[in-house]
């Protein structure tokens, strides 16, 4: 079975990685996706608990 993940967006200040925004709901995405993507100038791909639950998130750094 394939563990998938519910995926979040939040815009983050690039300097001290503290979120701007509240995480919005984007979609799904398997673990193994998740987890293979690399980190770029413009976002940060990461995980974090929301209800106990682990998510995906999608940081990106605000200009």
């Amino acid at each position: 079975m394939t563990k998938t993940l519910t995926q979040y967006e939040v815009q983050a200040d690039p300097i001290t990685g503290e979120w701007m925004t509240d995480p919005m709901r984007v979609g799904e995405v398997t673990a193994s996706q998740w987890h293979a993507k690399t980190d770029t100038e413009n976002s940060h791909f990461d995980t974090f608990e929301l209800d106990g639950i682990t998510c995906a998130i999608e940081v990106k750094w605000a200009d």
